[in-house]
């Protein structure tokens, strides 16, 4: 919880979206001057390590969400076994706060949606539902000379998003 703050020198934003259960996710917003791009994310969506049984039918899961979310998309660390629900936002022209806030209820919505069929396949080792058939980790962030993060978090705090930041991890 608390006031939306972000770190300008790093452009990075997070917080706390708190979905269906009281289940609370942290999404973290990164912009990057460089590829002129918002990298918007569930941190730890899930844990799915390679030794985990169920992570196989995880990932054929959230692959075939892949093909029906549009929008987002799933990523998986095989390091560390974190998968991550993520979008990425084009700024290249100008920057649409309206499609900002699009991008952020779809997260949520989408994260909500899915979070608890992805927790069940790895606690209960289920199998992952059918889906019907459909008809990026960037680097490079910069001080944020055109005042992006200013704008995000002002939008944070309108949408009542309750975003945190951390200064000292410069990632919001």
């Amino acid at each position: 919880g608390g006031r939306p703050r972000c770190d300008e020198t790093t452009a990075r934003c997070r917080y706390q979206h708190r979905g269906e259960g009281n289940r609370r996710h942290e999404i973290q917003l990164w912009y990057n001057q460089n590829a002129r791009a918002i990298y918007v994310f569930v941190n730890q969506f899930a844990s799915a390590p390679q030794n985990n049984e169920a992570t196989p039918v995880v990932l054929r899961h959230a692959a075939a969400l892949n093909r029906v979310l549009g929008l987002a998309r799933f990523e998986w660390n095989a390091a560390d076994g974190e998968l991550r629900l993520s979008t990425v936002l084009n700024v290249d022209t100008n920057f649409d706060i309206h499609a900002l806030r699009g991008v952020l209820r779809f997260l949520q919505t989408a994260t909500d949606q899915h979070h608890g069929t992805i927790a069940n396949i790895l606690e209960d080792h289920e199998d992952a539902p059918a889906l019907p058939r459909p008809s990026g980790e960037t680097s490079g962030n910069v001080a944020d000379p055109h005042g992006y993060m200013a704008a995000i978090q002002g939008e944070l705090e309108a949408m009542s998003l309750n975003p945190t930041c951390d200064n000292e991890r410069a990632r919001c």
